[in-house]
């Protein structure tokens, strides 16, 4: 009778990952512990880190998201110079 393969919420697959990406536990503790085999859990990784390149495609360039912030900063920056020249002049 064979073995009845183990099936991992995509919950259970990140939760893996990031255990291993972010904390630095070694990737043969890890299937050790949850009965995998290596070759399953760096498929995973690869599908993983593929489904999030392919989002951040999707999503608009950091530039156009944060130009306008870097303007208000700047306006900002540029009253509060006026101020301190108008305090040192008078």
């Amino acid at each position: 009778m064979k073995k009845k393969r183990k099936t991992y919420s995509p919950k259970e697959k990140v939760y893996l990952l990031k255990k291993h990406l972010v904390n630095g536990v070694a990737v043969s503790q890890i299937c050790e512990e949850n009965q995998c085999n290596r070759p399953y859990f760096t498929a995973g990784n690869i599908n993983f880190l593929s489904k999030v390149r392919q989002v951040q495609k999707r999503l608009p360039p950091r530039k156009s998201l944060l130009s306008p912030l870097r303007k208000k900063n700047c306006q900002a920056r540029r009253k509060i110079r006026q101020e301190k020249r108008k305090s040192w002049a008078s």
